[in-house]
């Protein structure tokens, strides 16, 4: 997402982006994409919501492994 766009979804200016889009601020973020589609008026599947949900697990759990490494 561009600086332009992002300017102008904060400020209201641009509808929401797609849900792919969505999905990968949560993930930068670290926030819960449910969330970030109730926000856009959208909500996700049931199946999308628990692939969301174990996806996030999944990159906390390499995260950790990262640290570790690192450490």
């Amino acid at each position: 997402m561009s600086a332009g766009n992002w300017s102008r979804l904060e400020n209201g200016l641009q509808g929401p982006p797609a849900d792919e889009v969505i999905q990968a601020i949560a993930a930068v973020f670290e926030v819960d994409a449910g969330e970030l589609f109730a926000l856009a008026g959208r909500q996700p599947s049931d199946f999308e919501t628990r692939v969301l949900r174990e996806l996030a697990e999944i990159r906390a759990g390499i995260a950790r492994l990262e640290r570790a490494m690192n450490s």
